[in-house]
């Protein structure tokens, strides 16, 4: 097994593969006459059921939703695990690094994202949840503490109450909201610039601890 700070690697063997589909959501119809407006909510995940067999014997299943395994059943394959979820797998010795979960996925800040942050009410409620929110990033082979957002979260706080204060209405907290979204959003960018760059170094690490471990096996099919 090769070990980091932040994840573990080892061969593993597949076992078994199950795909099944779940669909959620509702299409809803309003209107009047010949009006009619339909919202469609609808969406089907592919859920990808896997078994995976320890070099001690030992079962793991996992789950993966979007997600492929590109390996036949009985395939010996390299895994990388991050919190006992998968986040990186290779095939056979030459062949591409897949990521899975974490490494996979991919930060982001839209702009119906803002609006919530800059509406009074909702604003006020995210920049506090914002105030008790755990945020990292993978960087030189460990996962960071990024500090900003809470920090800039509780200032932005303080100021809106101070605005709403001084202006003894709400004008103060409507405007204090909208200004102090501004510089909460930057600071959720930058992070979301930091953890998908860090992404990106794990996957690269992974890749290496995977060289280190084809040293000690070869990635043949499992009887």
């Amino acid at each position: 097994m090769s070990d980091s700070p932040v994840f573990k690697c080892l061969p593993v063997t597949v076992r078994d593969k199950v795909v099944s589909s779940h669909t959620s959501g509702s299409v809803t119809a309003s209107g009047q006459g010949r009006n009619i407006s339909v919202s469609n909510t609808v969406s089907t995940d592919v859920i990808l059921d896997v078994v995976l067999e320890f070099p001690d014997g030992d079962l793991l299943p996992i789950k993966l939703v979007n997600e492929s395994l590109h390996a036949p059943v009985g395939q010996k394959i390299l895994m990388a695990f991050k919190s006992g979820e998968p986040i990186a797998y290779q095939v056979t010795p030459m062949g591409k690094v897949y990521p899975l979960g974490y490494a996979a996925e991919v930060s982001e800040y839209t702009f119906k994202d803002f609006g919530y942050l800059a509406c009074f009410g909702s604003g006020t409620f995210l920049a506090g949840a914002m105030i008790f929110m755990d945020q990292s990033y993978y960087e030189d082979g460990r996962m960071k503490v990024f500090s900003a957002t809470k920090i800039v979260s509780a200032v932005c706080l303080a100021g809106v109450g101070l605005a709403t204060y001084i202006t003894k209405g709400w004008l103060g907290y409507i405007g204090g909201t909208a200004a102090a979204s501004i510089p909460i959003m930057i600071s959720c960018l930058i992070h979301n610039s930091k953890e998908n760059a860090g992404r990106k170094l794990m996957l690269q690490d992974a890749a290496k601890k995977f060289e280190e471990l084809k040293a000690s096996f070869s990635l043949e099919g499992a009887a």
